[in-house]
């Protein structure tokens, strides 16, 4: 039994990549392969924290060879990543995302992208999909804590015996827990990204190590037996339940490290060694971290051109050229540097290499993103001007209820669909109507300052909106329509009220009533965001960027269960999903143009064009042919 480097560690670290590697491709079953980055953290603090004490015994250590070691080990791999990183954006993406990435590549740098995308996206975020970088989070955090820890480390084996820096590093680590246990629920972003709530899994391995180096005879009497039994099962048990919706690190991380640390302290036996000490699995692990820098662009890149998600075909091509292509890193740009029989492993050579490289890359991605991106390597031409999306607007409000596209009365039928809603209520005519709905239309349309039919959007305008609402049940139009059709512009929450506002209007009316949910709507102009982002290519996914997606989502399913827990259905009140309608399944086919005319599908920020309308309504009919009349 060893605290020292042992060949079943590069076992492990093939484990973790192949987790993370999984886990990012949407691998059924790899719901918590993002804890191969929480044994890669374990392993760290063990192998650092032991170089460290060694050298510093034997009177060999040296902040400077230190350093300098770690640069041989990440920078010509991350270098090399970084400018095909930058180089395949130029060609590939918009100018907005290539902005991104370059704002991304000098956070990478300077080691600070685990703040950085702390503060602009989250790690399972739908929209973490078009960060090109967003992995180097975890190369961040770990070089932050090699900056730090050597000093610590040395200063406390200065200042106290092996028995204190142990149980200084034991308080360190329950300190951290502890922070990381309340950050985890409180802000659970923080909690991922930053080193005082991650600081505890490498002093886990730090602490494994001291452990295995002054108490070997007592691990002895334990046996590597129990340890790998217990390290496996943890790690095993941590696999199957933790997954993103577990509050993490805090407590939930304990499982993980302590398993990984139980196994960098044995020496496998049986099926453990079998696997860990594997040829396969050990190479894997000795080209782990570059494996690690290139999947990500890999996969990131394909999802961000083709915006579809990961099929079974392309899943296994992203595994295996991020396999074959962080072996070759491996081979081809890490070993040299590390071989102290090459030239580029000298530091006369290296630090100057390094040193103008990064200047460089510096250099070129400060411009990429003063340029915006370099707009002008796609031209955007949108299919319609200002001056159009003017005309649809008054098309919109000057022509509604007249013009062919929203014509109330069609047949001489007494029978009507009774619309109720704000403008938004205005689109749904506007949708069915193109979408050859045979029956008649009647309107009542409610303010755009009361939500729910009838509350204010403001607390001054709730007696507007309350009065409103009364002269909405007295309405005689209640009584005679054959269904009612509820729409608007829900920005509003208020379910409770919701259901009391359905609960009074079955009083008036025995007609079966639709209320359709929210639809997409974005945070500023359809054509200001066009001309932001600069070009067609990757236009729908920015759109969704700058939408309310996540906020509809998150209502819509809120309105969905409310259907569902008061049996609405049975009272003949029936919900529509219109944004599933509009944007797909995995709500990712919606956005500003017509996959089929490039056209604008809004006017504004929330507001159908006609061709917008046609193509809505075209959705909701493959979606729910039950709200269009049977001729």
């Amino acid at each position: 039994m060893t605290a020292f480097y042992a060949p079943h560690i590069d076992g492990l670290r093939g484990i973790a990549v192949l987790a993370i590697l999984l886990f990012h491709l949407g691998i059924p079953g790899a719901q918590s392969g993002f804890l191969g980055v929480d044994i890669f953290f374990v392993i760290s603090g063990y192998l650092i924290t032991g170089q460290i004490s060694r050298q510093f015994k034997q009177h060999q250590f040296s902040f400077p060879n230190f350093y300098l070691r770690r640069a041989r080990r990440l920078l010509p791999a991350l270098f090399v990543t970084l400018v095909i990183t930058l180089i395949t954006g130029f060609f590939l993406l918009p100018p907005n995302d290539l902005t991104l990435l370059g704002k991304s590549v000098l956070a990478t740098e300077f080691f600070y992208s685990n703040v950085y995308f702390w503060m602009t996206s989250g790690y399972f975020s739908d929209i973490s999909q078009s960060n090109i970088l967003l992995h180097t989070w975890s190369l961040a955090l770990e070089e932050q804590f090699y900056l730090i820890w050597p000093l610590l480390v040395v200063g406390l084996l200065k200042g106290l015996q092996t028995a204190g820096l142990k149980w200084t590093m034991l308080s360190l680590l329950i300190a951290s827990t502890i922070a990381s246990s309340w950050a985890a629920f409180s802000m659970p972003e923080a909690a991922f990204y930053l080193l005082p709530f991650r600081f505890h899994e490498f002093l886990i391995g730090g602490l494994a190590y001291q452990v295995g180096a002054t108490q070997a005879h007592r691990l002895n009497r334990i046996g590597s037996t129990g340890m790998t039994t217990a390290g496996a099962i943890l790690l095993l048990g941590s696999f199957m339940a933790i997954n993103e919706n577990t509050a993490f690190p805090g407590l939930a991380s304990l499982a993980p490290t302590v398993g990984t640390a139980l196994l960098l302290l044995s020496s496998p036996m049986g099926l453990s060694r079998t696997i860990l000490m594997s040829t396969p699995l050990r190479h894997i692990g000795l080209a782990s971290y570059s494996i690690y820098l290139v999947h990500w662009p890999l996969i990131a890149f394909t999802q961000n051109l083709t915006e579809v998600p990961t099929g079974v075909a392309t899943g296994i091509t992203l595994f295996t050229a991020s396999i074959v292509l962080g072996y070759a890193s491996y081979r081809l740009v890490e070993s040299p540097f590390r071989n102290r029989y090459t030239a580029v492993y000298q530091p006369r050579i290296f630090l100057p290499l390094a040193f103008t490289g990064f200047l460089l890359l510096t250099a070129v991605t400060a411009v990429t993103v003063s340029q915006r991106g370099f707009p002008e390597r796609f031209a955007l031409t949108p299919q319609m001007t200002q001056e159009d999306l003017l005309a649809q607007r008054e098309r919109y409000w000057a022509g509604f209820g007249s013009n062919n596209e929203s014509k109330l009365q069609v047949t001489n039928n007494p029978d009507y669909v009774l619309v109720v809603g704000n403008s938004h209520a205005q689109d749904l005519v506007y949708a069915l109507r193109q979408n050859d709905f045979q029956g008649n239309f009647k309107t009542l349309f409610t303010s755009f300052k009361c939500f729910n039919f009838g509350v204010g959007t403001e607390e001054v305008d709730d007696p507007m909106c309350s009065a409103a609402r009364e002269q909405l049940l007295r309405s005689e139009l209640l009584k005679g329509a054959a269904k009612i059709y509820l729409h608007e512009d829900f920005n509003g929450e208020w379910i409770s009220d919701l259901v009391t506002f359905f609960s009074h209007l079955r009083t008036v009316t025995k007609a079966p009533i639709y209320l359709f949910g929210p639809r997409l709507t974005f945070k500023r102009s359809v054509l200001g965001i066009a001309l932001d982002h600069g070009s067609s290519l990757g236009l729908s996914q920015y759109a969704r960027s700058q939408s309310f997606l996540t906020e509809r989502k998150e209502l819509n399913s809120k309105l969905l269960g409310a259907f569902e827990a008061f049996g609405l259905a049975g009272q003949d009140i029936f919900y529509v999903d219109t944004l599933r309608a509009q944007c797909g399944k995995n709500y990712d086919e919606c956005g500003i143009l017509s996959p089929k005319t490039r056209e604008f599908l809004y006017f504004d920020n929330s507001h159908l064009t006609k061709l917008g309308a046609r193509e809505f309504g075209a959705a909701l009919k493959i979606t729910r042919p039950d709200i269009y009349p049977t001729p």
